[in-house]
């Protein structure tokens, strides 16, 4: 990502935080900087490696999983359970809700594509929910997949 769209994703989510009431502080700005410039999802341990390898500075792991766990409260990070890593959110910069997330992760090379689902299959699927006599806590995705470049290096 360039500089200037890195600085305005960056003025969103402080924005955001604002907003909110709660403080973006440098070591959570720096992680969230690493998850943009990430071109994968990020387990923790990577993730301080690369925070290591970006600012030449130590991050102690507890610290790097209070911040993932404040950045996806606050929406600006998502938590990928099918292969446990992190990911920024691709629609800090919009400023307004997308409903529900899906993911598709290629089991392959582990790209992530986040797409919104639209609200006709959301109230769909909650009403199913509902019907099956659950409650739903979160309305997050995720899809094992292939994606287009690992299939194709998979056909004969």
């Amino acid at each position: 990502m360039s500089p200037e769209k890195l600085s305005s994703v960056v003025q969103t989510a402080k924005d955001i935080c604002s907003s909110a009431g709660v403080r973006f502080t440098e070591k959570r700005q720096k992680v969230l900087e690493v998850l943009i410039d990430s071109p994968r999802p990020l387990s923790a341990y990577e993730l301080i490696d690369q925070y290591q390898l970006s600012y030449k500075e130590e991050i102690q792991a507890m610290s790097v999983y209070r911040i993932l766990e404040f950045l996806k409260e606050e929406q600006l990070v998502h938590k990928l359970n099918l292969n446990n890593k992190y990911i920024a959110c691709s629609h800090i910069r919009c400023c307004h809700d997308h409903g529900m997330s899906q993911f598709m992760i290629c089991t392959s090379c582990g790209c992530v594509e986040e797409v919104t689902i639209s609200s006709d299959l959301l109230d769909s699927l909650k009403q199913r929910v509902f019907e099956s006599g659950y409650t739903m806590i979160s309305p997050h995705l995720e899809l094992a997949c292939v994606c287009h470049i690992c299939k194709l290096a998979q056909e004969p």
